[in-house]
């Protein structure tokens, strides 16, 4: 036993200086950890992680710390070193390490010094500019005035679109509070199809100045703001239920705030407080509530620091986008905008470079929908460019060659279905294709999405991005003058076919790690 813990939640930092000299292949980074056990002897209840070893330092002591709450009902505690790469549950390869552990120690703080480590200092000047100002997310006056003018011309197609979705968006009543709803049981899933909305219909009356559209979206955000919980046990008010209705709120108090009457306004704001402190407690701090039976089972979130992970991507931009709406009104949102920072650019360092993803390409929508969501924030208000990156460059191709021959698309057959996705894209990708075609001036992203459109093959999810991000100056340019095999290196996929006609013969084959060499080279724990 390394520390004797009591059974009441404590905090403890883990010190120790740590060398590795050498990895074997195909062996992932290991972590110093601290285990919790409860009783009977031997039950673990999680553990405590110690930060990673830099690798582009191989060779060289490093003082890695771990900082954590103790999870209820700790009795012991164990040192260990060690590795949570799933892919030690499908191969079971040898691994090899040359490691040394020097000046091991365990304290007791007496403060949680986490809260010092996010921060945004200096506050960015672009959000030191929109101090007071809204609407700031996405949209200002100038881009309003802009867009009014482009939904007559350029982007009428794509408004028709929009606002016959909304349209009948606007008549419907939202969902009623279910503790337990038949599809998604505890996690409340069907509350994400409310902060989905809410963009929409506070989109449109900024667009039209239509009342319907105004009262639309405040009842649908007071409906969220109303629900006792956003999912149940160890999915209360952190994980996916929690991200999507925390953007859509943010979404809303920002763009409708100068017509929202005070009372609303206060309901919105101390939601999103209420909700995003929890949340950063949890995922940040991994502080827990003591007396939740389900948090002495699963005592921290799953996707705190699972940088490849959807419902990371999710969960944190939720957080940040609440944080940039009230962010001049409540001091600690910074520290919410700085944890979403973090795990982002820890995202971008271990993307590969060939644009793929190890979810396939449904869950491919899901994660790029909301990446691109805080990416444009990040660079907006936040003085973060995260779009120079080659995996970014190269995702276009990752969708294109992931397409079935264009006769065959349909709203539930346009893809393929490997990893845990369907034949078809959870989200667009109409409007994430548009946005990358404007980064990077991608005649094939800018075509895919037309087509996509043309054959109502999209699933319009998110169908309002289109307004924001579409550029018309990109010309489409089909893919026939593209290689009818591609291979994806970092992923190790292989697609083919025998041409771009749309009744061609194709074929998938996928054979390699299954997050892709440069997550299994780089990163220790990859959901």
């Amino acid at each position: 036993d390394l520390h004797s813990f009591p059974t009441r939640r404590s905090s403890d930092l883990l010190t120790a200086w740590v060398k590795i000299d050498r990895l074997g292949r195909g062996t992932p980074v290991p972590r110093l950890m601290c285990v919790f056990e409860g009783e009977p002897e031997g039950s673990f209840l999680g553990h405590g992680l110690a930060d990673a070893y830099d690798t582009s330092r191989m060779g060289t002591w490093q003082k890695l710390y771990g900082e954590f709450r103790v999870p209820y009902g700790t009795v012991r505690g164990r040192l260990a070193v060690g590795s949570e790469s799933r892919l030690d549950d499908v191969v079971n390869t040898r691994k090899e390490i040359d490691l040394s552990i020097d000046s091991v120690s365990l304290e007791r703080l007496p403060h949680y010094t986490i809260d010092d480590k996010y921060h945004l200092d200096p506050v960015p000047r672009s959000l030191e500019n929109v101090r007071g100002v809204h609407p700031r997310l996405y949209l200002t006056d100038d881009r309003i005035v802009e867009l009014k003018k482009q939904i007559a011309s350029s982007h009428k197609h794509l408004y028709d679109e929009f606002i016959a979705q909304t349209a009948r968006m606007a008549k419907q009543e939202p969902p009623k509070y279910m503790a337990e709803d038949e599809w998604s049981n505890i996690e409340q899933l069907y509350m994400r199809g409310v902060g989905n909305n809410m963009p929409f219909l506070a989109l449109a009356y900024v667009l039209t100045g239509e009342r319907m559209y105004f009262d639309a979206a405040k009842k649908w955000a007071l409906a969220a703001c109303g629900y006792p919980t956003w999912g149940l046990r160890e999915f209360k008010n952190v994980d996916l239920s929690t991200g999507h209705q925390l953007y859509g709120l943010a979404i809303v108090y920002d763009w409708l705030y100068d017509d929202l009457d005070a009372g609303t306004r206060r309901i919105i704001s101390e939601t999103m407080v209420e909700k995003c402190s929890y949340l950063f407690d949890v995922a940040a701090k991994g502080i827990i509530v003591a007396d939740d039976e389900a948090y002495r089972r699963h005592p921290w979130p799953e996707w705190d620091e699972a940088y490849l992970q959807n419902h990371m991507w999710i969960n944190s931009c939720g957080l940040a986008t609440a944080g940039l709406a009230v962010f001049d009104e409540v001091p600690e949102a910074t520290r919410w905008m700085a944890f979403t920072l973090d795990r982002y650019r820890r995202t971008m360092n271990i993307l590969g470079d060939d644009g793929a993803s190890h979810e396939g390409p449904g869950y491919w929508s899901y994660g790029v929908d909301w990446m691109l969501k805080f990416m444009v924030l990040a660079r907006d208000l936040l003085d973060t460019d995260m779009f120079e990156n080659d995996w970014w460059r190269n995702t276009v191709k990752y969708r294109l060659y992931m397409g079935l021959p264009q006769n065959s698309w349909s709203y539930e057959n346009s893809t393929v279905d490997v990893g845990d996705s369907r034949r078809f894209d959870w989200y667009g990708p109409d409007y994430m294709l548009r946005l990358l075609a404007r980064e990077y001036r991608d005649g094939h992203a800018q075509w895919l999405a037309d087509a996509l459109d043309s054959t109502n093959s999209e699933h319009p999810i998110d169908r309002w991005l289109n307004l924001l991000w579409y550029d018309p100056a990109i010309r489409p340019v089909p893919p026939d003058d593209l290689p009818t095999l591609h291979r994806f290196t970092d992923m190790d996929i292989a697609s083919a076919r025998s041409d771009w006609s749309g009744d061609e013969s194709f074929v998938f084959f996928k054979c390699g790690p299954y997050v892709g060499h440069t997550a299994i080279r780089e990163f220790m724990y990859c959901p």
